[in-house]
C-alpha cells in the first residue's frame, strides 16, 4: 500500500507595530522651566511594542520596552521621574490597563489577544537641575498581525493532508488553493467546527508533488492564518 502524505507550514507574518497617533502636551510660553516630552522605544532597533516571533498568534508574548525623553536646552534626554501607563484595546473591546511605572519607563510583557491598539502616556513630572517640568505626553501604537493559535498534525496513509484546532474556538471558513503553474487556483472550501476543529484531505499524485497554500481566513479581531505544504506518494 502506498503511502500519502502531507508537508507543510506556517506562513510567517511580520507583526507590524506602528504609531497611529501622537498626542504632546507642551507647557505655557510663560512657563519656562516647563519642557516638551516624547515616548520612545527603550530597546535598540526594536519598536515600543514588538514581538518576540514573526509571527504573532493568540497568547504569544508582545514586548513592551518605553523610555520618555524631555527636550532641554534643544536636546531630547533621558528621563526618569513621572508615572508611566500603557493600555491595550483589542478590536471590538475596551481598553485595559496592561502595565504601569511610577518611573519614566516601563520594560515588560503582555498576552497578545488579537489586534489591538496600545496607548503609552506619561503623567509629567518634575527633576534635573536647574529643575525642570516635563509635560504629559502619550502615543499609540497599532500591532494587527496577531493571528489565531493554530495546532496542527499530519494525515499519512490512505488519506494526506492535515487536522488541528484554532484557538480562541470559531466556525471558521477553510480557503484551500492548489498550484498550477506559478499560480495558486482555489480548489475547495472547508470550515472549522464550533470548538475549533478541522480535518484537511488532499489528493496526493501518482508521480511527483501536488503544492498547496491552505487559508485560514481572519476577521476584524484577528489575521488570516496561512499554511503551505505539498502531499505525495511514497
Amino acid at each position: 500500500m502506498r503511502t500519502r502524505r502531507f508537508i507543510g507550514s506556517l506562513l510567517a507574518t511580520a507583526v507590524a507595530a506602528s504609531t497611529v497617533g501622537v498626542a504632546v502636551t507642551s507647557a505655557p510660553a510663560s512657563a519656562a522651566t516647563t519642557v516638551q516630552t516624547r515616548i520612545v522605544s527603550g530597546s535598540s532597533g526594536k519598536p515600543v511594542i514588538s514581538s518576540y516571533s514573526k509571527s504573532p498568534a493568540y497568547g504569544d508574548s508582545l514586548s513592551i520596552s518605553v523610555n520618555v525623553e524631555a527636550l532641554i536646552d534643544g536636546t531630547w534626554q533621558q528621563i526618569y521621574n513621572g508615572p508611566v501607563s500603557v493600555t491595550e484595546q483589542v478590536t471590538g473591546t475596551a481598553a485595559r490597563a496592561v502595565a504601569s511605572s511610577t518611573s519614566a519607563y516601563v520594560y515588560d510583557s503582555v498576552p497578545a489577544h488579537g489586534r489591538a491598539v496600545y496607548t503609552v502616556s506619561y503623567g509629567g513630572g518634575t527633576g534635573g537641575y536647574p529643575e525642570y517640568t516635563y509635560a504629559p505626553s502619550s502615543a499609540s501604537y497599532s500591532v494587527t498581525s496577531v493571528q489565531r493559535k493554530l495546532s496542527t498534525s499530519t494525515l499519512s496513509g490512505k488519506h494526506a493532508g492535515f487536522k488541528g484546532k484554532i484557538s480562541p474556538a470559531k466556525k471558521l471558513k477553510i480557503v484551500v488553493f492548489k498550484k498550477h503553474g506559478k499560480k495558486f487556483k482555489k480548489f475547495k472550501t472547508l470550515k472549522t467546527s464550533k470548538s475549533g476543529r478541522f480535518t484537511v484531505v488532499l489528493p496526493a499524485p501518482r508521480r511527483g508533488k501536488f503544492f498547496w497554500r491552505v487559508v485560514f481566513t481572519g476577521d476584524k479581531r484577528f489575521a488570516p492564518s496561512v499554511i503551505q505544504g505539498n502531499t505525495y506518494k511514497l
